[in-house]
């Protein structure tokens, strides 16, 4: 495992949250976090990957600080001492993490709720991170979508994002996110500029090999089919366009796991005709080269 790895930064602030007395051990760490005792050893002993939603209950639990796992910058926590100082020393630390801190800082006005957009037929806004029961989409542009791994834990940068239901998951419970397909690797399933839903899986365990999945690692967002045994140390990812070779990623290295179900598209085009149209082309194109070679 790298030295300088979020897996490793995370293993470092957990020695840190039993140094400092927020927790006594492991097995209090685990509990509080919802982590099986199974699951935490296999992350602190280096053999699976933290994944987005372990780091999210990290920095709602623990005044762990967001610059220290991302970019290894700073100390691991906030220090108690500073008071107002916290909050300027990162805007972007949720209250959950504030509160957690052993000697808070002076209370401050409760935020302003957001308004509540007007419902459309079709595309319904939510007012804030705290859902309902019904399901709710979170639109991720080209550009929050490339800063996923930050962005995800960034409690005032989610609750801007846009937010829609879709008929067929409008009575389905969970939180999912739409997100840009660039590239052609996984044609004629997902096409180029088209979009995917996705919804969070807790862990990798739950992969179920053939089913398409969006994974989030240190060089971005990728999707793809996955194929994983429980114990390996790599994740075999497929594409459906047979000119991108299969690879392995390691599951040490995936941050969050996202299984599609369903996509959305502006091509009316069927695939039938498209290859009965190349097959046509490849026709001609032998015919003529026949003809060539008889004429020599």
């Amino acid at each position: 495992m790298a030295e300088n790895s979020i897996n490793t930064r995370f293993i470092k602030a957990f020695e840190e949250i039993v140094r400092l007395g927020f927790v006594k051990n492991k097995t209090e760490f685990g509990a509080k976090m919802g982590i099986s005792p199974q699951r935490l050893t296999e992350i602190l002993k280096s053999r699976m990957g933290v994944t987005t939603e372990v780091l999210r209950d990290l920095f709602s639990h623990f005044p762990v600080s967001y610059r220290f796992i991302f970019e290894g910058i700073g100390p691991i926590t906030f220090e108690d001492k500073l008071g107002n100082a916290i909050k300027k020393a990162d805007q972007n630390i949720p209250e959950t993490v504030l509160k957690s801190i052993k000697k808070t800082a002076p209370p401050t006005a409760p935020p302003t709720a957001p308004p509540t957009a007007p419902p459309t037929p079709l595309l319904t806004a939510e007012p804030d991170l705290q859902y309902s029961g019904r399901s709710n989409i979170i639109l991720v542009n080209q550009s929050v979508a490339a800063g996923w791994a930050q962005i995800v834990h960034n409690e005032a940068e989610m609750r801007d994002l846009p937010r829609f239901t879709l008929p067929q998951l409008m009575h389905t419970s969970g939180t999912f996110y739409c997100f840009p397909v660039t590239g052609d690797s996984m044609h004629p399933t997902v096409k180029d500029k088209e979009w995917v839903i996705v919804k969070e899986k807790a862990n990798i365990s739950e992969i179920k090999g053939g089913r398409v999945y969006m994974i989030c690692t240190p060089d971005g967002l990728c999707l793809k089919r996955l194929y994983y045994k429980t114990g390996e140390k790599t994740v075999r990812c497929v594409s459906d366009n047979e000119t991108h070779a299969p690879y392995k990623e390691n599951v040490i290295d995936i941050l969050g796991i996202y299984e599609a179900v369903t996509h959305i598209s502006d091509d009316f085009r069927l695939i039938e005709q498209e290859i009965k149209g190349l097959n046509t082309v490849l026709e001609r194109i032998l015919a003529l080269e026949n003809a060539v070679f008889r004429k020599k």
